[in-house]
């Protein structure tokens, strides 16, 4: 089971992805949409951070933003409802 602190770094890292590319350089660059393999509660807590998250972080320093960012992420996942292990995006694989 993953501790808020683990949760928390997790919901900047996927924040950051969700922000993408930064016009500044930087940035995260990927192939796919993060929706595609985040579960729903995991793409809403990013998205909750996404909103607080201050510019300045990137992924080298998102560790120094943990303690800051760990009651968004503990207020959230109060109120969240249980987790599902499916895929935020339209993407759907067929099995």
């Amino acid at each position: 089971m993953n501790d808020i602190g683990t949760t928390t770094l997790q919901a900047i890292h996927d924040a950051l992805a969700l922000r993408g590319i930064q016009p500044a350089g930087g940035g995260f660059m990927r192939t796919a949409s993060p929706t595609t393999y985040m579960d729903r509660n995991r793409h809403r807590i990013a998205e909750e951070v996404a909103r607080s998250l201050p510019k300045e972080v990137d992924h080298a320093n998102a560790p120094l933003f943990v303690k800051q960012m760990a009651r968004v992420v503990m207020k959230f996942k109060a109120a969240a409802p249980a987790a599902t292990d499916e895929p935020a995006g339209e993407i759907r694989l067929l099995t």
